[in-house]
């Protein structure tokens, strides 16, 4: 028997097939595009798949449904950071919540049975900045504070610190100062332990030998 079906990546509509838009797709046989789901979008017409649909890029967030078109990507807070994937869900339970389902969506092909989903906040609380570590927006991971620091640098020694979680930058050792590494990890307090002899430290420094020919006795300089 004859069937009404349309091409694959247009939808039907009288007197004739429409291109399917950005933000969505159109398995064959559609009659009304699907959105593509939160966490995802997708800038090119005539999309015939939920494999169509990305992740957003790291660093951004997509908080509406068929994202794409009008609603691009959107820079995470700072603070936070956004890496991709954020989660992964079925590909069936995608499809059964749209409205109505489009199990047609599986079949052009699905290339897997699960889907990378990326961010659909700009402050995800499972993904706030650790201590340590700064996220400016559109972070897509944290950066650690105390960094360049070797073995040989005073224990390693920190120019910069961060103490609190959901933090966008650094704060700089104080001047006269040499910032210890904790043994929990990178930055993480501050361990402020007095300028050694022979050195000066300027603020947001690392302790700098004094110029050749000449010394000091004491600590805590700043220069």
């Amino acid at each position: 028997t004859a069937s009404c079906t349309s091409p694959t990546g247009q939808r039907l509509d009288s007197p004739s097939t429409v291109p399917c838009p950005r933000g969505y797709f159109c398995p064959a046989g559609s009659s009304r595009a699907s959105a593509c789901p939160a966490g995802t979008y997708n800038t090119n017409p005539n999309a015939s798949s939920l494999d169509n649909c990305v992740p957003c890029p790291s660093g951004t967030y997509c908080n509406f449904e068929g994202s794409g078109a009008t609603d691009q990507p959107v820079t995470c807070s700072a603070g936070y950071y956004c890496q991709v994937p954020s989660t992964t869900k079925t590909v069936v339970s995608i499809l059964a919540a749209l409205n109505p389902p489009s199990w047609g969506g599986i079949a052009t092909p699905a290339t897997t049975l699960t889907k990378q989903i990326g961010h659909v906040t700009g402050s995800p609380p499972t993904f706030r900045c650790p201590r340590g570590f700064k996220c400016p927006a559109g972070t897509p991971a944290p950066l650690e504070c105390c960094h360049g620091a070797t073995p040989d640098s005073f224990n390693f020694s920190c120019a910069e610190y961060q103490p609190d979680a959901g933090k966008a930058d650094c704060v700089l050792c104080p001047a006269g100062f040499r910032c210890a590494q904790p043994q929990e990890g990178a930055g993480y307090a501050l361990a402020a332990i007095p300028c050694p002899k022979n050195h000066y430290c300027p603020k947001g420094s690392l302790p700098i030998p004094c110029m050749p020919g000449t010394y000091t006795s004491f600590t805590n300089l700043t220069s």
